[in-house]
């Protein structure tokens, strides 16, 4: 009986703790707008005990009435008990205000920004109809926490964020906190902080990029993982992170939680299931399926795998065992360099450190923490609508950065980095084993043109269309030497490759089969791939370098640029600005060329200079022209060229027809070949008709 007593006494107390409403009311406090000077005021009678001074009497009472066990009228209504979730920041994914978790005097708070009506909001945790979300203690970070000394130290870092309108000095700032522990080459010095502030605004794109520091020991890729740790927003650096792990750091509440940076990743190639996982990741909308089998009801979890990822390792990762990864990742070749300071010592949590490490310190967690008040003040602003030239992957890597810094005057400069990091992209591709094979079928595919299959066919334009190849054909001209590497007669069904692993013969054909779009047919006397040769064409872009590139005129050589177009306005901003209407005369894109002369590296004074970092080349064309600017202005609408004035023509001389309910179908004047779309038929009279690799 006394037991019984005990426990019915313990519940009532538990229920008269959950029934009252009050307590999951959110303990906020409202920060006005100063009409004259614009500036965010303290309202003191509404801040919440964030200074650990004495809660109001209303809540004393409150406590007073729990501990003491009495209930109020309301304590007979029992509440459900909601599931607590930890966050480290909500936006209800995009459709409510952006709430972020930071440190307060110590104590765990989410602080969120209210752009209408100029007000900020602390609140200890946000209850929802089915979990009530709360910030992480100071010991629950895997990273180090946004901390604030006092309620006094937000206003001022919110009110210093209001003030910056643009992009510009925080971007500089971050590149002279990098140009301070790493030295690297000048591509790598302008993406580093063009990254870092990026990952503020991630979870406001479709997509991300990922970044892979490639090095051997002493050259600094350390001191590029640990100086993104401290700049960029919510950064986790492990090393030789599990596939677990990225599950518990994704959690299951909204994409984009934190930034991981992971160090040691020389094994990620060897792990399907990472790799997977780093595949999907870069996709705001992926959702990874995970359930726990230690659990009794053995519930499903989705957990949000989107976010940006640096990958720091002695050796890339593999083209053959990783190539999607490899395809979303720009590379950062890093190499021997002198730093003025080392951030390992800068960072560390050395009670004994020198005053300037220490002011060092406070310089790092001070830019992130106006980061942070920037992201809230600026989270609802308007991203501009840009079209860009590149295609395909290329345009979901870049877009995304080209359009949070539009606009801005380190615009040129991130420009001719990401040209730089395309290019150097597009020439690994062409290192693996499909572009190997490109050339190979179309050889194969080009001189055998006229040949034709499907003799029961009564559609001609089809049978011109098709080509039939025997797989034993291209696998005895791989063999001999089409691609470099050695054949072993004891094992005639493998091809050992210098550069791609071992090729089998059961299943290269598949590959080929699946990658450019043929039909496998096995017959007795061995396989038929079936290409389409309008669609075999079309992978000419895909593994050719030439797609946005253009010719220097001095070396011969390729380089990409990106042009940009303001959707509303028509208004174009180039990658090389100086080269509009001027090809052939302006700077290479290229791994043999950088913004000085002469060299790859940067210069003293840019080490000691962030903001020097420009081309010199481009300096002295600034100092013959009086007032020149790079800012945005909309440009004049171009005459059309030659080129465009042919094209034209062309479409005028095709033969047409229109059918019976009204479409116009065009005719390549040469065949039978028919399509909706004029360009279709240039495509297909270039590559058909006028290609001299071909023969009919």
């Amino acid at each position: 009986m006394y037991t019984t007593f005990c426990y019915e006494k313990f519940k009532s107390e538990v229920y008269s703790m959950i029934s009252d409403p009050k307590d999951f009311v959110e303990k906020e406090f409202h920060l006005n707008t100063d009409q004259s000077e614009g500036k965010l005021t303290q309202e003191q009678d509404s801040f919440p005990n964030v200074n650990g001074n004495d809660t109001n009497k209303s809540n004393k009472k409150k406590n007073r009435n729990k501990k003491s066990g009495n209930k109020d009228k309301n304590s007979d209504k029992c509440e459900p008990n909601l599931k607590t979730v930890m966050a480290y920041k909500y936006s209800n994914k995009g459709r409510g205000n952006l709430h972020e978790a930071i440190i307060i005097n110590g104590k765990p708070y989410f602080v969120t920004y209210d752009s209408i009506n100029q007000k900020i909001e602390i609140k200890e945790d946000i209850p929802e109809s089915t979990r009530i979300l709360r910030p992480p203690n100071q010991e629950e970070y895997p990273y180090t926490p946004y901390e604030f000394e006092n309620k006094d130290e937000l206003i001022q870092l919110m009110n210093a964020a209001k003030e910056i309108k643009s992009l510009d000095p925080l971007y500089n700032t971050a590149k002279e906190i990098f140009s301070k522990y790493v030295d690297q080459d000048i591509y790598t010095l302008t993406m580093l902080p063009v990254d870092c502030i990026w990952t503020y605004f991630q979870d406001l794109f479709p997509i991300t990029h990922y970044s892979e520091g490639i090095g051997d020991n002493d050259v600094g890729k350390s001191s590029i993982g640990y100086t993104f740790e401290y700049t960029g927003y919510r950064v986790v650096k492990g090393t030789s992170i599990s596939g677990a792990n990225y599950y518990r750091l994704f959690g299951f509440i909204e994409p984009g939680q934190c930034t991981i940076v992971e160090d040691e990743g020389d094994s990620i190639s060897d792990d399907p299931d990472k790799i997977r996982n780093l595949k999907a990741g870069y996709e705001y909308t992926t959702k990874i399926p995970k359930i726990n089998m230690n659990t009794v009801d053995q519930a499903q979890k989705w957990y949000y795998g989107y976010c940006y990822k640096m990958i720091l390792a002695e050796k890339s990762m593999s083209q053959l065992k990783a190539k999607g990864l490899v395809d979303r990742t720009f590379t950062f070749f890093c190499r021997p360099g002198k730093v003025r300071y080392s951030i390992k010592e800068v960072v560390s949590d050395n009670i004994n450190k020198s005053p300037k490490l220490q002011s060092l310190y406070k310089e790092l967690l001070n830019f992130r923490k106006l980061m942070l008040c920037y992201r809230l003040v600026h989270y609802r602003d308007i991203l501009p609508q840009i079209t860009i030239n590149l295609k395909n992957r290329d345009n979901e890597l870049c877009k995304p950065l080209l359009q949070l810094f539009y606009g801005t005057d380190a615009f040129d400069q991130i420009t001719k980095a990401l040209e730089f990091f395309v290019m150097q992209r597009r020439e690994r591709r062409s290192n693996s084993i499909e572009a190997a094979l490109y050339p190979i079928l179309k050889q194969f595919i080009y001189p055998n043109m006229a040949a034709t299959f499907m003799n029961n066919s009564t559609d001609s334009k089809l049978m011109t269309n098709f080509i039939a190849i025997p797989f034993s054909d291209i696998w005895t001209y791989i063999i001999n030497n089409g691609i470099a590497g050695k054949y072993d007669e004891r094992k005639p069904k493998q091809y050992e490759t210098f550069d791609y692993g071992i090729l089998y013969q059961n299943t290269l054909s598949k590959l080929i089969a699946d990658k450019f779009g043929a039909k496998l047919d096995r017959k007795s006397h061995g396989s038929i791939l079936i290409f389409n040769r309008e669609r075999f064409d079309y992978f000419e872009e895909v593994y050719s370098k030439k797609s946005n590139a253009v010719e220097n005129a001095n070396d011969g050589e390729d380089y990409v640029k990106i042009e940009v177009k303001l959707e509303d306005s028509g208004e174009e901003k180039e990658g090389d600005v100086d080269n509009v209407g001027n090809e052939g005369s302006g700077i290479c894109v290229g791994p043999d060329s950088n913004f000085h002369s002469g060299s790859n590296e940067p210069s003293e004074d840019s080490a000691k200079d962030p903001s020097s970092f420009t081309d010199k080349r481009l300096n002295e064309k600034e100092s013959n022209t009086k007032d020149k600017t790079h800012s945005l202005k909309p440009t004049q609408p171009t005459q059309p060229t030659l080129n465009e004035h042919s094209k034209n023509e062309d479409f005028e001389q095709l033969p047409k027809t229109v059918s019976r309910t009204g479409t116009t179908f065009y005719h390549c004047p040469q065949c039978n070949f028919e399509n909706i779309h004029q360009d279709e038929i240039l495509h297909h009279i270039k590559y058909t008709h006028n290609n001299p690799e071909r023969s009919e």
